[in-house]
């Protein structure tokens, strides 16, 4: 059985530690400050969008509906996927990612819906990975 030389053992111990190390880090800090309640802020814009007609709780038609708001608002989709919510009697379509939360919900008039754009400051943007609603290069 031929063994590997020492020094490329060395190598890709010195390579896996300087991925492992930083992440590890950054899970032990947001983790552990997210048990004191320290969970980051947002910076929270909304927009109220008047409609033809009433929007309806259909996942499909909602999330067409707000890619297109997002993107003629030059807003980057959120990394994670969006997901239908139930809310007492109304409904909202939920999508959050590691830079920013989207939300899409009917408002007292029917033929308005509120879009809330939330961009996640560089801590919270942090606390998002650690939750695993980053891209899908950093969940490999």
């Amino acid at each position: 059985m031929k063994s590997i030389p020492r020094a490329t053992l060395t190598q890709l111990h010195f390579l896996l530690a300087a991925f492992m190390f930083p992440v590890a880090v950054m899970f032990l800090v947001t983790g552990g400050l997210y048990t004191w309640g320290i969970k980051g802020s947002y910076l929270s814009s909304s927009f109220d969008i008047p409609l033809d007609a009433p929007i309806q709780a259909e996942q499909a038609a909602l999330e067409a509906l707000l890619r297109d708001l997002l993107q003629q608002r030059d807003i980057a989709l959120p990394s994670g996927s969006p997901s239908l919510r139930k809310v007492g009697t109304s409904f909202q379509l939920e999508w959050t990612g590691s830079a920013r939360d989207v939300l899409l919900e009917p408002t007292a008039d029917p033929l308005v819906a509120r879009l809330s754009v939330k961009e996640t400051t560089w801590y919270r943007h942090f606390v998002q990975l650690h939750k695993a609603k980053g891209a899908i290069f950093f969940k490999v």
